[in-house]
């Protein structure tokens, strides 16, 4: 399995988030067909993530 970093920047901050080929395709497709970028649909999945973490908490 190949794999791909994708960097994200939110607030002058870069990130750089290392997944599969295959997920990285996912994700441009996903984005595409919202209409948005695939920085945006990244942070929006990542926040969601840590919000789901912290109420678990």
């Amino acid at each position: 399995m190949k794999e791909c970093d994708e960097t994200v920047t939110h607030k002058n901050k870069r990130f750089t988030l290392r997944i599969s080929d295959e997920l990285a395709n996912k994700l441009e497709k996903e984005a595409q067909r919202l209409g948005v970028s695939k920085n945006a649909l990244s942070l929006f999945i990542l926040e969601k993530e840590l919000d789901n973490e912290q109420k678990k908490k």
